[in-house]
C-alpha cells in the first residue's frame, strides 16, 4: 500500500511538473504570438501608410498616368487621367488604351522592354474632343505579370506657343516685306516725281510760247493782208501764203495746242499716281509699325 501512494505520489509531481512545463510554453508562445501579432499589425499598418502615399502621389501627379495589363486593357488612372479622358476609374477599366490613343498598342508590342517615350501623339477623349501629349513609360514586368505604365504629357500650352511663334514670325516677315514695300514706292515716288515735275515745267512754257506765237502770226497775218491790199512785195506773199497753205499752220497750231492740252492732263495723272503711292507708302509704314505691335 505504501508502494503504490508512493508511486501515486511521484505521477501526480511529474503531472505538475509537466503542466508546469506546458504553461511556461504557452507563455512564451503566447508572448511569440503577441510580438508576430504586433509586427503584423505594424506592417499592416506601414502598408495601409505607403499604399495610401503612392495614391495621394498618383492623384497629386501633374500628369496622367494610367496602367495596362498585358492586352492593353486599363487596370487604373490616375485623378489626372479621369479628368483629361473625363471618365471616372470605373469607366476607365472598361476601355482599352487605344480607346484613347489610337494604335498605341500596335506601336508598343514591336517595342521591347523597359522605358520608352513617344513624342507629339493626339488623345482623344470619350466626347471626340481631342489633345497634344507627349508619352513616356514602362514596359515590362511588374510583380508577376507584364505591364504598361503610361505616362501622358499634355503639351497643348507648348503647342499653342509653337503656333503663337511661328505667327509671330510670319507677322515679322509680313512686316519686314511691307516695310520694303513701302520704301520702294516712297522711293519710286520721289524719283517719278523729279522729272515730271520737268516735264510739267517745260510743258507750261511750250503753252505760253504758243500763246504768244499765235498772237505774233495773227499780228503777222494783219500786216500780211495790209501788204497784199497795198501791193507792196507781191512775190514774198505769194511765198508766205504758199509756206503757210503746205504746212496748213492754223491747224497745226491747233494740233499743237491740243497735244499740249494732252500732255499737261497725262502729267496731271501722274502727279496724281505719285500722290497715291506716297499714301501707299505712308499706309505701309502704318501697318508695319501696327504689324510689329501685335507681334510683340
Amino acid at each position: 500500500m505504501l508502494k503504490e501512494l508512493e508511486a501515486l505520489t511521484q505521477i501526480v509531481a511529474r503531472e505538475k511538473l509537466a503542466r508546469k512545463r506546458a504553461e511556461q510554453l504557452l507563455a512564451e508562445k503566447t508572448r511569440e504570438l503577441h510580438v508576430k501579432t504586433s509586427q503584423l499589425e505594424a506592417a499592416a499598418d506601414g502598408f495601409q501608410a505607403v499604399s495610401s502615399l503612392l495614391s495621394e502621389i498618383m492623384d497629386v501627379a501633374p500628369d496622367m498616368i494610367i496602367t495596362c495589363d498585358e492586352n492593353f486593357r486599363i487596370i487604373s488612372g490616375n485623378a489626372m487621367a479621369q479628368r483629361h479622358l473625363r471618365q471616372n476609374e470605373q469607366a476607365l477599366r472598361k476601355r482599352t488604351v487605344d480607346d484613347f490613343l489610337p494604335g498605341l498598342s500596335a506601336e508598343l508590342r514591336r517595342r521591347r522592354p523597359g522605358p520608352f517615350f513617344i513624342e507629339n501623339r493626339r488623345a482623344a477623349r470619350h466626347n471626340g474632343d481631342s489633345f497634344p501629349v507627349d508619352i513616356r513609360g514602362y514596359v515590362g514586368p511588374i510583380g508577376d505579370r507584364i505591364r504598361y505604365l503610361i505616362f501622358f504629357h499634355d503639351i497643348s500650352q507648348r503647342v499653342n506657343a509653337e503656333i503663337k511663334r511661328k505667327q509671330t514670325e510670319s507677322q515679322m516677315d509680313e512686316a519686314r516685306r511691307l516695310e520694303a514695300i513701302g520704301a520702294l514706292s516712297a522711293g519710286i515716288a520721289h524719283e517719278v516725281n523729279t522729272p515730271i515735275q520737268f516735264v510739267g515745267d517745260n510743258l507750261d512754257y511750250l503753252e505760253e510760247g504758243l500763246i504768244n506765237i499765235c498772237n505774233s502770226y495773227q499780228h503777222y497775218d494783219a500786216l500780211k493782208v495790209a501788204v497784199a491790199k497795198l501791193g507792196y512785195c507781191p512775190e514774198e506773199v505769194a511765198k508766205v501764203d504758199e509756206f503757210n497753205q503746205s504746212v496748213n499752220l492754223t491747224n497745226l497750231i491747233e494740233e499743237i495746242g491740243a497735244a499740249l492740252r494732252e500732255s499737261r492732263d497725262g502729267v496731271k495723272q501722274v502727279r496724281d499716281i505719285v500722290i497715291l503711292m506716297k499714301e501707299f507708302a505712308l499706309f505701309i509704314k502704318q501697318l508695319h509699325v501696327f504689324l510689329l505691335i501685335l507681334a510683340i
